[in-house]
C-alpha cells in the first residue's frame, strides 16, 4: 500500500484532536463499534455504542469549542470532565 504524500496537507490543529479507543470484538466474531472518545485539549470524554453516537460527541465538543472558554486544567489524579452520549430513544410503537 502506498503512503500518501502529506507534504501539502492542511495543518491539523491540536484543539481538534481526539483519542478514540475501541472495545475488543466479542469472541463470536461480531463487529461492534463501541468504545470511548476523549477530546485531547479539554479532557472531555464519552463512551459510545455506535458511529452516530461518536459523531454526536465530536460535534458537540467542537461546537462548544467554537466559543472561546476558559478551561480548568486537569490535574493528575483528578476526575476529568466526562459525559455519556445517550442512545437515541427507540420507538415503542
Amino acid at each position: 500500500m502506498a503512503v500518501p504524500d502529506l507534504s501539502n496537507a492542511v495543518a491539523l490543529p491540536p484543539e481538534r484532536a481526539f483519542v478514540i479507543q475501541l472495545h475488543a470484538a466479542p469472541d463470536d466474531g461480531a463487529e461492534i463499534f463501541a468504545g470511548r472518545a476523549e477530546h485531547v485539549a479539554s479532557g472531555e470524554a464519552a463512551r459510545f455504542g455506535s458511529i452516530p453516537e461518536l459523531i454526536a460527541f465530536v460535534r458537540q465538543v467542537l461546537a462548544s469549542d467554537a466559543t472561546p472558554t476558559v478551561r480548568t486544567p486537569v490535574l493528575p489524579g483528578s476526575t476529568r470532565h466526562a459525559r455519556t452520549i445517550a442512545a437515541a430513544p427507540r420507538s415503542t410503537t
